[in-house]
């Protein structure tokens, strides 16, 4: 990114509500294309995206002091200890691409301190959630506990649990748990990636037991490794009570740096659900354990 448009994530969030396309510097496409088994190769950008900047966030680009003070804040919730920026766009932006909200309607966290990703239709528009994690956490263990009948989603719906940075270094250092049927009722709803999924052995996929409430999906990332887990339940710490399925990457691990844990909520291709119906994910918890020093 530019020195004169280094901006923290906050103020690219915010930026997505305010951003004058007109005004938007030369472009690249950035992220334009993804396919994975299963899965329709789609469009994740539909509009030029400024050098230095990402496909999901706009800088913007007015910096005068009056134009700073009327920026909206970019709303945050606070779960499982840590703060979450929750993402907002004018349009159409990637994955899907899809509109997305930081409406309560779409993200809140409740009473028992359960985050809830919700995909609405309003106005006319299908509008998805995702939120990201204000720090960047590097190796460790991620674990990610939902509490929603993944097997019961709709094949258009995709519930991503994912580390990601802007720098496009290694892959954006992208490690992702991805439920999902990619469009087809056929389909496995599982799969680990370490990314790029079009490298041999940078996939696996699998499904899920039906009609498990809960279930708990996990990544250990070290220099040289990733271990993926997916089990039922909520067993504690690295217990294999109620197994799915396990895989370890030995290939393309990315570096830790600057990557932010996220979780998203988002439709296959920006089509509606086939049963027309709004969608809810419920996740009970996020825990890190930082991978102990040498």
């Amino acid at each position: 990114m530019r020195p004169s448009r280094r901006l923290s994530l906050a103020t690219l969030m915010v930026s997505l509500r305010v951003a004058t396309w007109s005004s938007l510097a030369p472009s690249r496409s950035c992220r334009s294309q993804e396919a994975y088994p299963g899965r329709i190769d789609h469009v994740a950008v539909e509009r030029p995206v400024p050098l230095g900047l990402t496909a999901d966030l706009l800088a913007w680009q007015d910096s005068s002091p009056s134009r700073q003070a009327e920026r909206p804040r970019a709303r945050t919730v606070r779960f499982s200890g840590y703060d979450w920026t929750v993402k907002s766009s004018p349009g159409r932006f990637g994955p899907g691409p899809n509109f997305f909200s930081d409406s309560v309607d779409n993200v809140f966290v409740d009473p028992q301190g359960r985050l809830h990703l919700k995909i609405t239709h309003r106005e006319d528009r299908w509008v998805c959630s995702e939120v990201i994690s204000a720090r960047s956490l590097g190796y460790g263990t991620y674990r990610f506990g939902v509490d929603s009948s993944i097997d019961g989603f709709d094949p258009q719906i995709v519930l991503g649990l994912f580390t990601w940075t802007d720098d496009p270094g290694y892959h954006h250092r992208e490690i992702d748990i991805e439920i999902s049927r990619w469009g087809d009722p056929a389909n496995q709803n599982l799969q680990f990636v370490v990314q790029p999924y079009t490298r041999k052995g940078s996939i696996v996929r699998f499904s899920g037991p039906p009609g498990a409430p809960e279930t708990t999906h996990t990544f250990l990332w070290t220099p040289d490794r990733v271990t993926c887990r997916s089990l039922t339940g909520h067993p504690p710490g690295s217990s294999s009570k109620g197994l799915i399925r396990e895989h370890t990457f030995t290939q393309d691990i990315p570096k830790a740096g600057g990557e932010n844990p996220r979780i998203n909520l988002w439709l296959m291709g920006g089509k509606p659900p086939r049963d027309g119906k709004e969608v809810e994910a419920v996740i009970s918890r996020f825990e890190f354990i930082s991978l102990p020093r040498p």
